[in-house]
Parts: C-alpha cells; structure tokens; sequence
C-alpha cells in the first residue's frame, strides 16, 4: 500500500499478505524461469493494473526490506534470513516445513529521511487492539535526510498487524491514512 517513489518523498508504506492468486503465481514462475532464478531466496514485486491485470516490475536474488521476511515467518514459520544463509554456506537448506498461521500479516513504515527536523507520528496502538501485532515509535529516529532507509531504527513508526487478508489491508489503510505527523522542535 502506497509506492516505494512516493516513500522517498515522505508519504508512509505498507505490505499486506493475500491468498495466493494462480496469475500472480504464474507470472512469478515464468518470470523467475526466464532471469535464470532457481535457488536462493529472492523478492518479487509487481504492479496490479486498474483491470486486475498484473506487471513485472522488478525482482532481485535477496530477501525484501522493510517488514517482508519477519511478516513472512509470521505466516509461515520460515526464517528466510536462516533459509537463505544456510542455502549460501552449503548450497541446501535443509528440510524446510512451512507452518502456516491462520492469520495473514503486513507491515507498515513511515519514513524518517525526509525532513530535517525531528517528528513524531500521532498514533494510538489502543486503537487497533488485537489487529495490531507489534510497533515501533522512535521519538528521536536515526534517520539522516536524503538518506531512504525501511530499518525500524531509522524511522518514526513502524509496525506489523495481523488478522484476515481483508482486516491486514483495512488496519493498513487506517495506518496509512490517518495517522497525524507532529514536528519536534
């Protein structure tokens, strides 16, 4: 939820988890097929068109930033970091079995490199109850400006929630949309 360009620029992002979709995963497997990917961990991104239609946009042989694998082995029981390091050490990695969680996970991040000056994020975790799983409020982030960073250090709030596919986009939204920015003098 919202874009990787609009976060440079100063606006929040967040990644909610979906019920597999056979386009999605079919575009993933021709795609990953064509570049050559066979193993390791890698991340995929893709743009969904106003008529569902979905575009390849990128993908890199490395493990998402921001929230992805820590939201990934909410859902799934699985370390991608664990995964991907004993794939690089000894070219397997061993006899990995999901454990899926009935709940579906996203993260969310507001982004600190943008201003000069301090700001705190107006934001009440009461607010969401159970849907929301854990946060981070930095009051003083160590982000430098110009410099874009998804690490929870860095930034003014950031966080994961948790429930259906469909609750883990509302509870985004609401993140997204309607949490107030202070400055900080």
């Amino acid at each position: 939820m919202g874009d990787c360009l609009a976060y440079a620029h100063g606006s929040p992002l967040g990644s909610a988890q979906t019920p597999d979709e056979p386009e999605a995963v079919e575009l993933l497997r021709r795609t990953l097929a064509v570049l050559g990917q066979r193993n390791g961990c890698f991340h995929f991104e893709a743009i969904r068109e106003p008529d569902g239609r979905l575009l390849f946009l990128e993908t890199a042989s490395r493990i998402g930033g921001a929230g992805v694998a820590e939201t990934f082995e909410l859902r799934t029981g699985i370390d991608l970091y664990q995964a991907d390091l004993r794939y690089q050490l000894w070219g397997d990695t061993g006899q990995i079995e999901p454990r899926p969680a009935q709940d579906h996970y996203g993260w969310f991040v507001f982004p600190g490199h943008h201003r000069t000056e301090q700001a705190a994020i107006d934001f009440d975790p009461d607010r969401f109850g159970k849907r929301l799983h854990s946060f981070v409020r930095n009051t003083r982030p160590a982000a430098h400006a110009g410099r874009i960073s998804y690490a929870t250090a860095a930034t003014p709030l950031s966080g994961f929630v948790q429930g259906s596919a469909a609750e883990v986009r509302h509870t985004l939204g609401e993140i997204l949309t309607q949490q107030a920015v202070m400055e900080q003098r």
